[in-house]
């Protein structure tokens, strides 16, 4: 828990460095459905800020361009008789934008994942049975893949779309790694 402190505060801090020096890229805020495995329902909730962004252009006088993201993101899924997950992580991203605002983009994210285990239950001493809190604490760590569309490339506002998959590695799982494809569905607002 203490690392997951410290590498949240160094992510912080080189956010907010890199932002000061760079203020002319903007900030963004995302909102999106989470669901886990796609059925299982959640929602995340982020933020962060273009660090590096470049265009270049096509053979047919098209302008494609590129950016580094850097993000924060908080988020949550529930499966059914099974457990609650809610987890934080800091998110690098590179998107390839087209000329007509086709998205592309690579993402990895890490981080802390706290699972709630529901009707969990314990015997006192006097054999009284009480319903007890349970979870789990992990790391984890997302490679993901993104598709979506910026809508500002039309001049319909500041506004991107995106379906993102990332296989999300939970560690440690029992004595192994749990596999789980986390697929977010959302918006993202971009703040000049």
């Amino acid at each position: 828990m203490k690392n997951l402190i410290v590498l949240i505060g160094l992510w912080s801090f080189l956010s907010f460095s890199l932002q000061a020096q760079e203020s002319d890229k903007g900030f963004y805020l995302k909102i999106a459905y989470a669901g886990g495995m796609i059925t299982h329902p959640g929602v995340s909730i982020g933020a962060g800020y273009s660090l590096s962004q470049w265009s270049k252009a096509k053979s047919n006088g098209l302008y494609v361009d590129q950016e580094i993201r850097l993000g924060l993101k908080l988020g949550t899924y529930f499966h059914k008789r099974m457990h609650t997950g809610v987890y934080l992580t800091p998110d690098i991203e590179w998107i390839r934008t087209g000329a007509k605002g086709f998205q592309f983009g690579l993402n990895f994210s890490a981080g802390y994942l706290k699972t709630f285990i529901p009707s969990t239950y314990s015997v006192n001493n006097e054999g009284i049975v009480q319903q007890k809190g349970s979870g789990t604490q992990h790391f984890v760590f997302m490679p993901g893949i993104r598709l979506g569309k910026d809508l500002s490339k039309k001049g319909t506002g500041n506004v991107e779309w995106f379906v993102n998959n990332q296989l999300m590695f939970q560690t440690p799982y029992f004595d192994k790694t749990n596999k789980y494809l986390l697929t977010e569905l959302g918006i993202n607002l971009k703040i000049k």
